[in-house]
């Protein structure tokens, strides 16, 4: 989806940014669905094959790790947000609860021909 210049109407560019931010909602959303987390053909679609994280534990992972199989937890996604990097790239936050822990996380998509890939993510321990 392209972005409405500066010089639009900015009821034009506010729908156009929110229509980003419920997409990408629910492209992290389906990432947290042990039904994604265990499909590596569905990791290989949203992830893009320079895509990184660093857990909340600290460890590096890449995509091929991803599709050798992600944890299935139960989680909640919560406080979502967005902020526009540039055409094409935008960068997620949100907080994550499971059963033992909260994490605040932050994703960098990017929009591809393929649709919108995740390049990057970071989870980090919330305070309590």
């Amino acid at each position: 989806m392209r972005l409405p210049d500066n010089r639009q109407p900015f009821e034009w560019r506010e729908k156009a940014i929110k229509g980003i931010e419920q997409t990408l909602r629910l492209l992290e959303e389906q990432l947290l669905t042990p039904s994604v987390r265990s499909s590596a053909e569905k990791i290989d679609e949203l992830l893009d094959d320079d895509f990184m994280e660093i857990t909340s534990s600290g460890t590096v992972k890449t995509k091929q790790d991803c599709l050798d199989g992600l944890q299935t937890p139960e989680m909640i996604l919560s406080q979502f947000s967005i902020r526009v990097i540039s055409e094409g790239v935008v960068q997620t936050f949100y907080k994550i609860e499971t059963e033992d822990r909260k994490t605040l996380r932050s994703s960098i998509w990017k929009e591809s021909g393929e649709g919108w890939k995740m390049v990057y993510h970071q989870g980090t321990p919330a305070a309590e």
